[in-house]
């Protein structure tokens, strides 16, 4: 609350400033155009670096919300590869722990002759002699023990029994490539009931294949490994395409239903559940998170993404996983959770903001009232106080500017000495006060009456000097001066009391008459002593002749 009224404080102290200095110094309209231009050049200024900077905050703050992300998915990557290293080591172990059981190869053995009878007897001893050992694989986190024979032909589901004899060929990858390479196997796979992690060995009699062994592990058990206290949710997403082509229809109805983050892929509802938090669907499932998603996933890589939602940030993050041949991106794990980080980072990029918004507010009301300044300094120091016009000091120096500036470009040059004829009556009359107003109208007619390239001063009292620059003829400077007598020989009212008066000019010209300021401003100021001898209310041109004649205009 103090910083605030110390800026409306500053705010008021400027503003009033500016008033009192343009009621004091009353500024011709052309210099209160060259502040209000000033002004303005502030406030464009102030809204571009305002802008700029508040955009350039956003990036600088993008840009950490992106390495944050880009740090999620890494560490989401970096567990999913841990535990899938997990799943193959203990998939080994228990290859290299079966591979060896007599039974299990013997029973194998027995099955390629076997008439149908006969297969189902071996099938039921094998399931009844392996039964206690899976249980305890399935306490372990295994989802199947699977065995086929060298035909890809199923033998024996553990998790269901009931289930054999289908040729696994056109779906089974895995199993395929085990029995054709001679070699372990692995990866993700979409099977008719089930998917998983499936790691496949070829199994052997001696050196005789006889058919192989999978083990399995559920997404499930993916999931736990990799959750933490922040999880709000997490799914696997499979490919649809996959899913229709594999999936038994009865089973798929149970198990798969259209994900929200994008069509081409289902959500594992039967092991993981459906998206229920509200949060998640007011921050990441908004409109244009779910189709930044979905472009994502078309590509197939690894990513997070974020949004907000009341403050409360929730991020998911993405890993793709590839089918067995490596080929393509066949399903997704999907973690979402909360980020207190992001949270901060939002409440910090806002009272960033704010505080720069106030440093720069603070900033312009300074520069607007050090300009100010100076103007009044620079006014103090070079213009007259009360009619705002040029003083003699800064008269002699634009004098000299406008000499060098007219020798450069032989250019002609005029200049006038004007002296009021009855002024001194008006103020004897009237009063300083209405005196001092017929001075301000007087020097406001004066700049009525040339250009604004053209330089009109006061040096003192009522004498007034006039520089006509650029001009073609020097005796247009005496068409100027004639339009000058005529203005000033109208009535002033001031104060509801009419005043007259005239003027009496002198004029001299560059280079007719001289080539340095002192020159032109003697021989000015001795035409305009003439031209009050000569009758007052008339200008004077000086000529350069043996002795120093005039010419009345």
């Amino acid at each position: 609350m103090l910083c605030l009224s110390n800026l409306i404080l500053l705010g008021l102290n400027t503003y009033f400033s500016y008033k009192i200095f343009t009621l004091r110094y009353n500024l011709s309209m052309k210099r209160k155009k060259d502040i209000i231009t000033r002004l303005y050049k502030h406030v464009l200024i102030f809204i571009v670096l305002l802008f700029g900077g508040i955009y350039l905050i956003s990036t600088v703050e993008e840009q950490q919300k992106d390495r944050y992300l880009e740090m999620q998915t890494e560490l989401l990557l970096a567990k999913y590869n841990t535990n899938y290293k997990y799943f193959k080591i203990m998939a080994a172990d228990i290859y290299s722990m079966y591979q060896d059981n007599k039974y299990i190869i013997n029973t194998l053995s027995q099955v390629q002759n076997a008439d149908k009878e006969t297969k189902a007897k071996l099938r039921e001893n094998l399931y009844k002699k392996l039964y206690k050992k899976y249980k305890r694989l399935k306490n372990m986190g295994i989802l199947q023990l699977h065995f086929h024979t060298k035909e890809n032909i199923s033998f024996l589901r553990m998790h269901e029994k009931t289930k054999f004899g289908d040729d696994l060929s056109s779906f089974r990858e895995s199993v395929v490539l085990a029995n054709k390479t001679l070699q372990p196997q692995d990866g993700f796979e979409i099977g008719k009931v089930v998917h998983g992690f499936r790691f496949v060995f070829p199994l052997f009699n001696k050196k005789e294949h006889i058919g192989s062994m999978e083990v399995s592990f559920s997404s499930e058990k993916l999931i736990e490994s990799v959750a933490n206290n922040n999880v709000i949710h997490s799914h696997f997403l499979v490919s649809k395409q996959i899913v229709d082509n594999v999936v038994f229809s009865d089973i798929k109805d149970l198990r798969y239903q259209a994900s929200e983050e994008s069509p081409k892929f289902l959500l594992e509802y039967s092991t993981h559940g459906t998206l229920e938090n509200q949060n998640i669907h007011k921050s990441i499932f908004n409109k244009d998170s779910v189709q930044r998603i979905t472009k994502f996933m078309e590509t197939g890589h690894d990513f997070s993404t974020s949004d907000s939602y009341n403050y409360e940030s929730s991020v998911g993050s993405f890993v793709a996983i590839k089918g067995v041949k490596d080929t393509g991106t066949i399903a997704y794990l999907a973690i979402y959770s909360e980020s207190d980080y992001l949270d901060n980072l939002i409440i910090e990029e806002k009272y960033i903001k704010i505080l720069y918004t106030a440093i720069m507010f603070l900033i312009f009301l300074f520069s607007i009232y050090a300009s100010l300044t100076r103007d009044k300094l620079h006014a103090m120091a070079h213009f007259d106080e009360l009619t705002s016009l040029p003083n003699r000091a800064y008269f002699y120096i634009q004098l000299d500017q406008e000499l060098k500036r007219a020798k450069r470009l032989k250019n002609n040059l005029s200049v006038m000495f004007i002296d009021l004829d009855g002024f001194k009556a008006v103020n004897d009359t009237y009063g300083h006060d209405i005196g001092d107003a017929l001075l301000v109208d007087v020097s406001r007619r004066l700049e009525q009456c040339v250009r604004d390239v053209d330089i009109v001063a006061r040096l003192g009292g009522d004498e007034f000097t006039v520089v006509l620059t650029e001009i073609k003829e020097i005796e247009d400077s005496a068409r100027i001066a004639d339009k000058i007598i005529k203005k000033l020989g109208k009535d002033f009212i001031i104060n509801k009391k009419v005043v007259n008066i005239g003027a009496s000019i002198g004029i001299s010209s560059f280079p007719n008459n001289g080539e340095d300021s002192d020159t032109l401003i003697k021989k000015a100021d001795h035409a305009m002593y003439i031209a009050k001898e000569s009758g007052k209310n008339r200008a004077i041109v000086h000529k350069e002749e043996k002795k120093e004649n005039i010419t009345d205009v």
